[in-house]
C-alpha cells in the first residue's frame, strides 16, 4: 500500500514580541512600568530596537551587562531572560532560546496573559527541538489555562503526540483543530491522514482522502486513495480511481501503468487493458517484448476480440525461442476456420527446438492438412505425433481416418 505522503517535519512560526508581550494591556503596562527601573527600563529599551534593527550582538551585550548587574528584581529578571529568550530566537539558537524561557519562568514574575504566551512559545521550541515529552506537558498545562486555545496549538499539540507514537491523544487534538476551521490547510488534513494510517484505520483514512482530493487534487492522494480501496477489498472503487488518474494523464510510470493494466484484468474488463497497453507499447512506453506482446494477445482474446489479438500473437511467437505461442496462434486461426494459416503458425511453431508439447502440435497439423484434403502430408504429420505417448492413440485413429478416406493401407 501506497502510504500516505504527509511530512514528518515540523513548522513553527514564532511571535516575537519585543517592545512588550502581546497578551498585556494598556493597565498591565502600567503596572510593569511601575516596577521596572529606570535602568532597567532603558537596557530592556535599547535592547529591543537593537533586535529590531537585527543588531543581535549589541542587544546581547545589553543583556549582558543586566545580567551581571545584582540589584535588580524579579519581573526585570523576568523580562531580561524574555529579551534573552527573542534574541536567540531571532538567530535560530533554540537551545539557549529554550534556557531563557524556562529561566524567564522560573522567575514566576511575569503576569498571567504574559507568562501565558512564553509557554506557547516555549511548546513551539520544544517541537522545534524534538522535545516532545516536554513540548507535551508545557502545552497540555497551557490549554489547560486558557479560555479559547487556537487550532493551531491544538495541532502543535496532536504533531507532539504523534512523533511520541501517541495516537489515540493525537487524533483527538488533531480532529479538533481541523473542526474549528472551514476550510483546513493541506498539512492540517495530511496529519489527520497520517494518524488514521498508523492507527490502521483505513476506512478513515479513505474518507480523509476523499475530503483532500477536491480541494488539493494532486496525483499522490488519488494513488493512496486507489491503494487503499484495493486494501480494502473494493477494487472497483480502486479501478474507477486510476481510471481517472489515467484520463487526466498522471499516470506516468511503467509500474503505474502495469497496476491499472492489472485492474482491468482483475475486473474481467480485458478489452480496456489491451486498449490501455496496445496505446502505451504504441506510445514507447512499454517495449514490444515477448511478455507485453503475449499480455496484449491475451487481453483481446480474453474479450473475445480474436482479429486483434492475431498480430500481437504473432509478434510474440516470433520472439520466443519456444514453439507454443505459435501452436496458440494456430488455434486462434482454427477457431476462425483459417486452415491454411494454421497450418502455417503450426510449422513454425514445430520448427523451433523447444516446445512444450511436440505431439499435440504435429497432430494438430494433421487434422488442418485432413481438412485441407492434403491427405499424404496428413499421414506424415499423424505418423510423427503417434511418437509421442500422450497423443499416440489419438494419431492411430485419426492414420485410420486417412486410410478409409484414400483407401491406402
Amino acid at each position: 500500500m501506497i502510504r500516505p505522503i504527509a511530512s514528518a517535519s515540523v513548522f513553527v512560526f514564532f511571535c516575537c514580541l519585543l517592545n512588550a508581550d502581546p497578551a498585556m494591556g494598556r493597565e498591565e503596562k502600567k503596572e510593569v512600568q511601575s516596577v521596572v527601573n529606570a535602568w532597567a527600563g532603558k537596557q530592556l529599551n535599547k535592547a529591543h530596537k537593537a533586535i529590531d534593527k537585527k543588531n543581535f550582538k549589541e542587544a546581547l551585550e545589553l543583556m549582558n551587562t543586566m545580567s551581571g548587574r545584582r540589584r535588580i528584581n524579579e519581573y526585570e529578571k523576568a523580562l531580561m531572560w524574555q529579551t534573552y529568550a527573542y534574541i536567540y530566537t531571532s538567530q535560530e539558537k533554540m537551545g539557549k532560546a529554550i534556557e531563557a524561557f524556562e529561566k524567564c519562568l522560573a522567575t514566576q514574575a511575569m503576569p498571567e496573559a504574559a507568562a501565558l504566551q512564553i509557554e506557547y512559545n516555549l511548546g513551539q521550541l520544544y517541537i522545534a527541538s524534538q522535545k516532545f515529552r516536554k513540548a507535551v506537558a508545557i502545552l497540555t498545562q497551557w490549554l489547560g489555562k486558557v479560555e479559547n486555545p487556537s487550532p493551531e496549538s491544538k495541532r502543535l499539540l496532536a504533531i507532539a503526540h504523534v512523533q511520541l507514537k501517541q495516537y489515540s491523544q493525537a487524533l483527538k487534538y488533531a480532529k479538533q483543530a481541523v473542526a474549528a476551521v472551514r476550510a483546513p490547510k493541506e498539512s492540517w488534513l495530511q496529519l489527520l491522514l497520517s494518524i488514521h494510517f498508523e492507527m490502521k484505520q483505513l476506512k478513515k483514512v479513505a474518507q480523509i482522502l476523499e475530503r483532500i482530493i477536491p480541494r488539493f487534487p494532486k496525483k499522490n492522494y488519488w494513488m493512496q486513495l486507489a491503494a487503499v480501496y484495493n486494501e480494502l477489498g473494493q477494487e472497483a472503487k480502486s479501478l474507477a480511481v486510476f481510471e481517472l488518474i489515467y484520463q487526466q494523464g498522471m499516470l506516468k510510470t511503467n509500474s503505474e501503468l502495469q497496476n491499472l493494466i492489472s485492474l482491468y484484468l482483475q475486473e474481467d474488463v480485458p478489452h480496456k487493458a489491451a486498449q490501455v497497453l496496445g496505446e502505451e507499447i504504441k506510445n514507447g512506453k512499454f517495449p514490444p517484448n515477448e511478455k507485453n506482446m503475449t499480455l496484449l494477445a491475451d487481453s483481446w482474446l480474453r474479450a473475445r476480440e480474436l482479429d486483434h489479438a492475431i498480430e500481437p500473437l504473432r509478434a510474440a511467437a516470433k520472439l520466443s525461442t519456444k514453439g507454443d505461442l505459435f501452436v496458440r496462434l494456430a488455434q486462434v486461426f482454427m477457431e476462425q476456420e483459417k486452415w491454411k494459416k494454421a497450418a502455417e503458425a503450426l510449422s513454425s511453431g514445430i520448427k523451433k527446438k523447444e516446445m512444450t508439447d511436440r505431439g499435440n502440435a504435429h497432430l494438430l497439423l494433421g487434422i488442418i492438412q485432413f481438412r485441407s484434403k492434403s491427405y499424404n502430408k496428413a499421414r506424415e504429420s499423424f505418423q510423427k505425433a503417434g511418437q509421442f505417448g500422450n497423443v499416440s492413440n489419438s494419431a492411430k485413429q485419426w492414420l485410420k481416418v486417412v486410410r478409409e478416406k484414400t483407401g491406402s493401407r
